[in-house]
């Protein structure tokens, strides 16, 4: 599956479970998805969101999980190995 961010305003990191799985490094306005592989259990998502300084920032739209549609994911950014949160 995907989980499919309609349109996030500033920068972003997008956190699974312990692991960050994405990152949006621009501060304009855009959509981004982010693979969501199958599982059984509850999921932990976390979505940090740096604003530029005096504008606003978050989330714009609509946040959904869909199935995947094929293989290209838009706005994704790999990431090359997890940082810890401290």
């Amino acid at each position: 599956g995907v989980i499919a961010f309609t349109q996030i305003v500033g920068r972003a990191e997008i956190w699974l479970d312990g692991r960050r799985v994405a990152e949006k490094r621009d501060f304009a306005p855009a959509p981004l998805e982010v693979p969501l592989a199958a599982g059984d259990r509850p999921r932990q998502l976390i979505v940090l969101v740096e604003a530029e300084p005096g504008k606003p920032s978050g989330l714009g739209k609509l946040v959904g999980v869909r199935e995947a549609r094929d293989h290209r994911v838009r706005g994704l950014k790999p990431v090359s190995a997890p940082r810890s949160a401290s």
